[in-house]
């Protein structure tokens, strides 16, 4: 399956985006587990 340079682009930065997104996720979590709430 061969993609154009527009859509293998398009695709690079909706995966970097869901890598950021989970990442920010499983700060918050272990934030909310291991930080005493003010």
């Amino acid at each position: 399956m061969k993609l154009n340079p527009t859509w293998r682009r398009v695709l690079h930065v909706l995966i970097v985006l869901y890598v950021l997104a989970y990442a920010c996720l499983l700060l918050y979590g272990f934030w909310q587990m291991h930080v005493e709430p003010l």
